[in-house]
């Protein structure tokens, strides 16, 4: 079976692609670098397609069976993801796997997350095959905060007090590779979530007992963390998040007791939890 998998080089696809490999897949990554496409993994393969350039989605299409749809951050997502997977369709791809949020539709209104709205319903719309799986805040993100935690002795994504069920990207992975080699899954959405909500507090508590020194979650979370992204990112993509945590920050995005039984149909075990993904990342 080939899979091509989208933004390939990214983490969630990384992982991903090994998990499928294991599963006696083949995976093939998709990326608009030529640069990062020679440099894959030994037994990787990988074509050249870019999302803002449609006449390169066809050959990339060119002999797969299934999609495995992870969109980068783009201005007009919905409309190209859309016309990228009715593009896919056409093609003769017969099942998409597609990366969605959690309880997106609480939050059209957040640029990325309505994009995923629009693609979700374009997929149920098509009658085609297709799995969605919807996860909260990758633990993956504190990566980028880590450092600021030992440092500084603070905690700077403003996630705020109310929490998110956040989840390990690991368990996308496996919730996504399962998808693909197992048709139960298919014409499904399921959430992905963390085994317990984290606030800001919360989780510069675990830090601090994993650190071994206080960490803190400041009042002016939101003010540090745009001054330390700023010189990163877009000022479109900035704006996005910053809209994005401000959501978190009044409504959280906590699971249901519902949805943390839905997503282990599809992981088969219980989820990750923060600690051990701190644990093994300091």
């Amino acid at each position: 079976m080939n899979v091509l998998v989208t933004s390939g080089t990214g983490k969630v696809a990384r992982e991903l692609i090994k998990l499928l490999k294991e599963k006696g897949a083949s995976p093939i990554v998709m990326s608009h670098s030529k640069g990062n496409l020679q440099q894959l993994p030994q037994g990787v393969k990988g074509v050249f397609g870019d999302f803002n350039n449609a006449e390169t989605w066809e050959s990339a299409f060119s002999g797969m069976d299934t999609l495995c749809l992870i969109t980068p951050p783009l201005e007009r997502e919905a409309e190209i993801a859309t016309a990228f997977v009715a593009k896919a369709y056409a093609a003769g791809i017969k099942h998409i796997v597609f990366l969605g949020v959690h309880n997106a539709e609480n939050a059209p209104q957040i640029p990325h997350i309505g994009a995923k709205v629009i693609i979700k319903q374009a997929l149920i719309a098509s009658g085609k095959p297709f799995t969605i799986v919807e996860p909260n805040n990758f633990f993956q993100n504190d990566l980028w905060f880590l450092q600021a935690a030992r440092d500084q002795g603070e905690y700077l994504q403003p996630i705020g007090q109310i929490g998110l069920s956040r989840v390990d990207l690991r368990d996308i992975a496996l919730a996504m590779s399962n998808a693909v080699t197992d048709e139960k899954h298919q014409y499904k959405v399921y959430p992905l979530v963390g085994p317990e909500p984290l606030t800001g507090e919360k989780t510069a508590k675990i830090l601090s007992e994993i650190l071994g020194k206080k960490v803190i979650y400041p009042e002016d979370c939101m003010e540090k963390w745009e001054v330390m992204l700023k010189p990163m990112i877009p000022d479109w993509l900035l704006a996005d998040w910053k809209q994005m945590y401000t959501f978190f920050i009044d409504q959280g995005l906590r699971a249901s007791p519902v949805q943390l039984i839905q997503q282990e149909k599809i992981l088969n075990r219980a989820p990750r939890k923060y600690e051990d993904f701190v644990k093994e990342n300091v």
